[in-house]
């Protein structure tokens, strides 16, 4: 009743999921509603929670399970940020001590898993994190457009040919 009077809602403000069930509830109740005013209100809020208050991993994941489990993808907006914000940090979830729970995860939920690689693959040159390649321990990390070239034998025909990396 709250958004019908002043256009916003509140939830609790509290460590670790500041409010994230109650968003995923909200829109929940906006699509049952047909109130897309209300559906839009929500997902900005679980984007702005998520983004700059929620930092327990645990938290994240236990969100993903319910939005797959009482969204749609006709109303996509909640498993967009999710997906969003797992792509964001892809490398840290497969490579860090969070590995086994993320997989885990992606199996455990399905749909979470194929909008994670259908917008990968939808969307190949989405902007990425950049790492600045080490040439060596000496030479250190290489600039922005520090390209270089290796020659090598072709296996095929054997001609010498060069590769150019930036």
């Amino acid at each position: 009743m709250e958004y019908f009077y002043t256009s916003a809602y509140t939830t609790p403000d509290q460590a670790p999921e500041f409010g994230l069930s109650e968003h995923i509830k909200v829109f929940s109740l906006a699509v049952d509603l047909a109130c897309p005013g209300l559906e839009a209100v929500a997902a900005s809020n679980f984007r702005e929670t998520l983004s700059n208050k929620v930092a327990d991993l645990e938290t994240y994941f236990t969100s993903i399970e319910s939005i797959y489990a009482s969204t749609t993808p006709e109303h996509p907006a909640l498993r967009t940020i999710v997906v969003e914000a797992a792509i964001i940090e892809l490398r840290q979830l497969l490579e860090g001590p969070v590995r086994t729970r993320f997989l885990r995860l992606a199996s455990d939920v399905p749909g979470f898993h194929a909008d994670v690689m259908l917008t990968l693959f939808h969307n190949p040159s989405r902007p990425v994190e950049k790492f600045a390649q080490e040439l060596c321990e000496e030479c250190g990390p290489r600039d922005e457009g520090d390209g270089y070239e290796v020659t090598t034998e072709c296996k095929s025909c054997g001609m010498e040919r060069t590769l150019e990396f930036y």
